[in-house]
């Protein structure tokens, strides 16, 4: 319900008051009373008011000087006021009246007609203020949520976006797998021949050229082999076994492993573990896959750059239903004209030889099929950073909260006295 507009009247004489209110009586107003300026002036402090009328002469303080101090709050600059006095009526006083700050001046005795008529005109004005600042709440608050939901719109095109590309992405993996399954199972069987008879003529051969040969032809067979495995690893013809494992232990294993050669390559591997994640439903040797392609790569980057560096890996649970895993290095990092690209199968910068460009796609793959995402960010020059995320299921919650209250109850019973 709205609220009634409020009329100021100001006189320090009461039945003044009384004959006013009288007037306006057919007005569906509400009437602020005061009779001095001081009580005009904390009264229109505490109101939001559509018009005031004020007597002119009043004892301390009078109508000019109260208008005068009015005009200086902001909130009132425009309020319509209206003197009424029986002496000052004069022309000199009317235009004192309005140069102070008011909009008209009525003389005494008033006339009824005339001061409803000029009231009733503010208050339609007032009204009509009234409204168009409702309407321009209105339209703020309809601007507002119009850029919420053209915000929400825009995430939830991004994330459309994101999924079409990991669609893509999941639909060109698996043609290629298809492909690369079959190639591979039959380029295997006639390497697998040519390894094990280069390997029975080295035991037989003497001479040292053809010894040679042999060497590099086992070793390049050896090579083509490894690829052919990578192959069938990117095709995941192998059965996954998952368990539940803890990704520190896993991650603490690599990185124990890895860092066996990399004093002398002045490359240095700093962990920051969540103590508190909880364990997930993984293959943990896929994982191991994952993370030692992740540090090989980061390692042979930041060495090929400035023959040294340092890679952060971190561990963290960014929500109830997330487990991240961090690979953060200061190499060259990625450029972004193939930073979108790197997922790709057989997409690779290094020289021929020296990879396959299916350490990436394989990565991808295999964090796909637990349900998590892989990607990577980078500013060209100052480093790369590689995030995996990994689902937590509704059980592995319910596990590590029974392993949190075991523990406590196994560290609370062996504080107690014997």
């Amino acid at each position: 319900m709205k609220n009634k507009p409020k009329i100021l009247i100001v006189d320090d004489k009461f039945e003044n008051l009384v004959a006013l209110e009288r007037i306006l009586a057919d007005m569906d107003v509400e009437f602020v009373r005061a009779m001095s300026g001081n009580e005009a002036l904390a009264k229109t402090l505490e109101n939001d008011l559509a018009i005031a009328l004020l007597d002119v002469q009043m004892p301390e303080m009078d109508g000019f000087e109260t208008v005068y101090f009015m005009r200086q709050d902001q909130r009132v600059k425009q309020l319509p006021i209206i003197f009424i006095s029986a002496i000052y009526t004069e022309d000199y006083h009317q235009i004192k009246g309005i140069e102070t700050g008011a909009i008209d001046f009525i003389t005494k005795p008033v006339n009824p007609d005339i001061l409803r008529g000029k009231v009733r005109i503010f208050l339609e004005l007032y009204e009509y203020k009234r409204s168009l600042e409702e309407q321009n709440g209105i339209i703020t608050s309809s601007h507002n949520d119009l850029e919420q939901a053209l915000s929400r719109l825009e995430k939830a095109h991004e994330e459309l976006t994101r999924s079409h590309e990991q669609l893509l992405q999941s639909q060109k993996l698996a043609a290629i797998g298809k492909l690369v399954s079959g190639v591979a199972h039959e380029v295997n069987n006639p390497l697998m021949a040519i390894s094990g008879h280069a390997q029975l003529l080295l035991e037989d051969v003497e001479d040292e050229a053809t010894k040679e040969s042999l060497d590099v032809i086992y070793s390049e067979t050896k090579r083509a082999t490894d690829i052919v495995q990578n192959l069938l690893s990117f095709a995941r013809t192998q059965k996954s076994k998952r368990s539940h494992v803890c990704i520190n232990d896993l991650i603490e294993s690599i990185a124990k492993l890895r860092t066996y050669g990399l004093p002398k390559s002045n490359i240095e591997i700093m962990i920051e573990f969540d103590p508190y994640l909880p364990k997930i439903e993984v293959d943990s040797q896929q994982l191991k896959q994952v993370f030692l392609n992740l540090i090989n790569n980061a390692t042979q980057a930041m060495k090929d750059e400035h023959g040294k560096g340092k890679l952060a890996i971190q561990t963290c649970r960014a929500n109830d239903e997330t487990v991240q895993i961090s690979f953060v290095d200061d190499g060259p990092g990625i450029s972004p004209e193939i930073i979108d690209r790197i997922f790709e199968p057989f997409f690779t910068t290094k020289d021929i030889g020296k990879g396959t460009g299916l350490g990436l796609s394989i990565c991808y793959g295999i964090i796909q099929s637990h349900g998590g995402k892989i990607r990577a960010e980078s500013i060209d020059g100052k480093g790369a950073t590689f995030t995996v995320e990994l689902p937590i299921t509704n059980d592995e919650l319910e596990l590590a909260f029974y392993e949190e209250q075991l523990e406590f109850e196994t560290v609370t019973a062996a504080g107690q006295p014997q």
